[in-house]
């Protein structure tokens, strides 16, 4: 609707809407100076508050975005879900809101002034679908009705909107017409009847909350998910069963107020910072906001290890130009708080108090066997493992080479036993321990040593040209004897001397705190890079796993060091020590093994 033009003798104040800022004082007094001029500001001033105008009775079709919301669209692009995390007022939830209701009313193109922009993952949905399928989540009914309803009638489509405000009789004639589906009856006290609304194409929006039981998220299947603060790690789960069919999309938005949770953990596990922002205030210039960044610098967007399906992004309230207070007045806010406290607050961050012990470990360590570089197809091979009666062998296969570009040696773990896909995980998480409880896989599934060794000589029948330059195992546990059938009593090395081609020298380990610690310092440096530089032959890890030893990599991740010699999560990294504390090296397969290479400890 067309603004009046004010009056000479009015008093005018232009609408607040920081996007469309006004003239600075210089500009003002050099137009007002002229006829010419002030004709200018005034149609500048009514072309501006007409637009306003139309922004606020279309918010959906016309309503303008930061462009944080629209680098998350290209994050949800190839994936399934979307953590979004932030401080408060950074628009997270309004992000949600919208992508929500542009789903329901199949809008991906969208006109905010001045642009044409398409929502990019939308076109990903399945469109053999007669209605869309929306859920919402929050903490509980009030919650839900307070904070989360209002943001969807907020970008309910304009002439529904209006239909339902200017003539509610007129509406609720229509709704009982038969074949009318609509119903998006809205009050500001009770939010959407029965917690759900019918858009004219029938797409449907339900609401949930964490109260409820969880098994309101078994059956049905839905294209997009929108789970607003503290959603639990299992409702997750089998949220995410739910978006199969219809190739479905959920957006997660958190200001993680309750620290390191397990979902938090689901996604920033070993996750990998590949785009970060200037935090754009003095007081944190000098400040270490995240392990590996640069001071003064807050994470923006997060590679996921876990699950590529998953991408993370902060949402930052000084991006937000609707603050009322400003940046600075945002953060006087909470300036006398503990720096974690503003960490979470004022940006969203939270961080393992307790964390895995190889923080630079991550996605870019993990290969998939179809695309390992050249280099790392040629080496030296070498079997080590951990020795054990009670439990089941945990062995690695590791290849040590030298890469042409920067003649530095790298270690490729190849091959573990045993693999998850077989015998289960080698430990799971445990409310009690830091560093799990034992898996199926530790269970005994081998009789001895001269099996393991068969064991082993088949697994590496199925490489054509695998050949192993040397074999270690631990010297401890190896030495210790016990009874066998022949009669006596002959130690794990003695039983494993007499098979043939199956040499295996032990490895001296004396476990103490300072070995360990020693060990991973060394895997450490093998796993440092510069985050905030390019990978390049000079510039990253020199310790790679394939994504087929997944009992290596969640070690990997998760391995604290808390539940010391005991840790169920420790074998899979006491075996990758021994490689890097022996320092291993790369040698013609073709020389005599030189027993005195290595290094015991």
């Amino acid at each position: 609707m067309p603004t009046a033009t004010p009056k000479a003798t009015e008093t005018f104040r232009p609408t607040w809407f920081p996007p469309f800022p006004l003239p600075d004082e210089t500009a003002l007094r050099r137009e007002c100076s002229t006829p010419e001029g002030l004709a200018r500001l005034r149609a500048f001033l009514q072309t501006r508050e007409e637009t306003i105008a139309k922004i606020k009775q279309m918010p959906l079709e016309l309503g303008w975005e930061p462009q944080m919301w629209h680098d998350a669209d290209k994050l949800l692009c190839g994936r399934k879900r979307l953590l979004v995390l932030g401080s408060n007022r950074s628009s997270k939830s309004t992000y949600a809101g919208k992508r929500m209701q542009n789903v329901l009313t199949r809008t991906p193109l969208i006109q905010p002034v001045g642009q044409d922009y398409t929502i990019p993952w939308m076109s990903e949905l399945s469109e053999n679908v007669q209605g869309r399928i929306g859920w919402c989540f929050h903490t509980q009914e009030l919650t839900s009705i307070s904070l989360q309803q209002p943001i969807l009638w907020q970008f309910m489509p304009s002439h529904l909107q209006a239909l339902y405000r200017l003539n509610p009789a007129l509406y609720q004639s229509r709704k009982r017409r038969p074949g009318i589906h609509t119903d998006v009856n809205y009050t500001i006290k009770n939010g959407f009847p029965g917690f759900r609304f019918v858009l004219p194409n029938q797409s449907q929006c339900f609401f949930f909350n964490y109260r409820q039981d969880r098994d309101v998220v078994e059956g049905g299947q839905i294209d997009l998910a929108w789970a607003d603060e503290l959603i639990p790690v299992d409702w997750l789960e089998r949220l995410t069963t739910r978006t199969v069919d219809r190739r479905g999309k959920i957006i997660l938005t958190f200001t993680p107020v309750r620290g390191y949770s397990d979902t938090v953990a689901e996604f920033l596990n070993g996750a990998r910072i590949v785009e970060w922002k200037d935090s754009r205030h003095p007081y944190f210039k000098d400040k270490v906001m995240w392990p590996g960044g640069k001071a003064g610098r807050v994470p923006y967007i997060a590679e996921c290890l876990k699950n590529e399906q998953d991408a993370v992004i902060w949402f930052h309230a000084f991006e937000n130009p609707f603050l009322e207070t400003g940046w600075e007045g945002f953060f006087k806010e909470w300036l006398t708080k503990s720096e974690a406290q503003q960490k979470i607050v004022v940006f969203g961050i939270t961080q393992k108090t307790t964390g895995s012990k190889f923080p630079k470990f991550g996605k870019h360590n993990i290969l998939s066997p179809d695309k390992v570089p050249k280099f790392l197809l040629k080496g030296t091979n070498y079997h080590l493992m951990d020795f054990a009666w009670m439990r089941n062998w945990f062995m690695l296969w590791v290849r040590v080479c030298i890469n042409p570009a920067n003649k530095r040696k790298y270690y490729y773990v190849y091959r573990e036993w045993p693999d998850f896909e077989t015998y289960g995980a080698w430990f799971e998480p445990s409310g009690q321990k830091a560093d799990g409880v034992a898996g199926p896989a530790q269970e005994v599934s081998v009789s001895g040593p001269k099996e393991y060794a068969a064991l082993t000589k088949a697994l590496e029948s199925q490489q054509a040209e695998e050949s192993i330059y040397r074999r270690f195992g631990d010297a401890r546990t190896g030495a210790m004897e016990t009874a066998v059938e022949e009669g006596g009593a002959l130690s794990i090395l003695e039983q494993l001397s007499g098979v043939e081609n199956f040499d295996v020298e032990p490895v001296v380990c004396a476990d103490g705190t300072g070995l360990i610690t020693e060990g991973v310092n060394l895997i450490n440096e093998l796993l440092a890079y510069d985050e905030t530089l390019t990978f390049s032959p000079a510039n990253e890890p020199r310790l790679f796993i394939s994504s087929q030893c997944h009992q290596l990599i969640e070690s990997m991740r998760n391995w604290t060091g808390r539940d010391g010699q005991k840790g169920a999560a420790k074998d899979p990294i006491d075996v990758l020590r021994y490689c890097v504390v022996m320092d291993l090296d790369h040698a013609d397969p073709d020389e005599p093994v030189s027993r005195g290479k290595g290094r015991s400890y």
